[in-house]
């Protein structure tokens, strides 16, 4: 999700993070971490899962449904903060 959409509402204790910076950020994910990768439907989080997956990390999982399913299901979010 960009950035402007996770300011204004996401799941708490989240990071925000751009496909395009996901190469960036790697030098700072142990491999050990569990990874729960969130898009807005689902689609660009399988992409940035194949990313990881090929970078060596296997601790992955994507919501399904996105954050848009997230809060279909009546989950708690953080509005305008991040």
């Amino acid at each position: 999700r960009d950035r402007a959409a996770f300011r204004s509402v996401h799941i708490p204790d989240s990071i925000q993070l751009p496909l395009r910076e996901v190469g960036k950020a790697l030098a700072g994910l142990p491999h050990q971490t569990n990874l729960t990768l969130v898009c807005e439907e689902g689609g660009v989080g399988t992409f940035a899962a194949g990313l990881l997956w090929r970078a060596g990390y296997a601790n992955l999982t994507i919501l399904r449904g996105g954050f848009a399913g997230y809060v279909q299901h009546g989950f708690r979010v953080v509005r305008g903060e991040g």
